[in-house]
């Protein structure tokens, strides 16, 4: 009797102890498979880099304009043409240059015309004449020309009519604020002239 006694205590503690250690190990957390939820700091790196690649890609384009006189055709045409009466030796770019204007003066120099290097409908008719074809268009209206008399007005440099057509006015205009902006008094529009009217007018 007391035998069985002891083996029941027994058995009883051997399950005891199984039991608390199950209850132990189910509480226990795996370790093995936990995952990092933290970004890693090369990535917050790369996408700073794009942004400012982005943001300095963009203000580039921004910045980028075309504020410089186009190469126009009828200029190109007006250099071959005083090339052939030997007014003209230079290239033959459609941008008016110096070299261009000076080339106008000694044609209109000799075509008994006024001598102020701009180019209209009495130089278009003399110079028609002198190469023996039939009268060619007067230049046309531009709109560089026209935004430029604006800018002028608000300015007040300018006081004639917004027609896109370059006058002795709007020459006159130029060289006026080209002395106030301290830059050479030629009467030609080019790159220097137009940064010191859109820094004039606060335009960036």
């Amino acid at each position: 009797m007391k035998l069985w006694n002891v083996a029941a205590i027994a058995l009883a503690g051997v399950v005891l102890m199984g039991g608390c250690g199950s209850g132990s190990a189910r509480k226990t957390p795996p370790t093995r498979n936990a995952r990092r939820t933290t970004p890693s700091p090369r990535s917050k790196h790369g996408a700073g880099a794009k942004s400012k690649l982005k943001s300095a890609a963009s203000s580039k384009a921004s910045t980028a304009t075309g504020k410089h006189p186009p190469a126009l055709a009828w200029i190109r045409r007006l250099q071959h043409d005083l090339t052939t009466l030997h007014f003209y030796t230079g290239p033959a770019t459609g941008i008016e240059t110096a070299t261009t204007k000076t080339a106008v003066i000694r044609f209109q120099r000799a075509a008994h015309l006024k001598p102020d290097g701009l180019w209209g409908p009495k130089s278009q008719a003399a110079l028609d004449k002198m190469l023996h074809r039939k009268p060619s268009k007067p230049p046309p209206a531009l709109g560089w020309i026209r935004n430029l008399q604006r800018d002028l007005t608000k300015l007040h440099y300018y006081s004639g009519p917004i027609t896109g057509v370059e006058t002795p006015a709007t020459k006159t205009a130029v060289i006026h604020f080209q002395r106030a902006a301290h830059l050479r008094p030629d009467g030609l529009w080019g790159a220097r002239s137009q940064a010191a009217l859109d820094k004039m007018l606060h335009r960036y």
